[in-house]
């Protein structure tokens, strides 16, 4: 970087920043200030001042900050570079589970048509109670006979 942070655009302070913060470079004190600051301003907050409030103090930086920045971005390219992007794997659902999931399923739907079927019935009982569910399944019955033609 040819240019001090301090001279640069913002992006590359707010860069420079950012890098402190990761560190824990920044002190303890300036950071509450800055989160009381951020709290006080919400969304329309001043980049600007965040990112000055981050580069105070960094002339205390040196060498050493310089190393772990290297071998932390060393890591994160090898890490890419070796084994491509991480992606998660979940454990397999063992059948067991997947089973007694798809019984369950099964047997509230059961429990729920039964309790419609019976709720019907019991509508139309209400409503005429000479009405005889045995003749009604006959008739339904002679129906489909007839369409199956047997």
């Amino acid at each position: 970087m040819s240019e001090a942070p301090e001279t640069g655009s913002l992006l590359l302070r707010a860069a420079y920043a950012r890098q402190r913060v990761a560190l824990d470079l920044v002190p303890p004190q300036v950071l509450a200030d800055l989160r009381r600051y951020l709290a006080e301003a919400g969304d329309s907050f001043d980049g600007s001042k965040l990112v000055d409030g981050c580069l105070e103090g960094r002339a205390g930086d040196g060498e050493a900050v310089l190393r772990k920045t290297l071998v932390g971005l060393r890591s994160d390219v090898m890490i890419e570079a070796t084994s491509g992007p991480v992606v998660r794997s979940r454990r397999p659902t063992p059948v067991a589970t997947k089973l007694s999931a798809v019984l369950l399923g099964k047997l509230i739907a059961f429990g729920v048509s039964f309790l419609v079927a019976v709720g019907i019935l019991w509508i139309l009982h209400e409503l005429s109670p000479s009405l005889d569910i045995y003749a009604v399944k006959d008739f339904v019955l002679d129906r489909v006979r007839g369409v199956r033609g047997g």
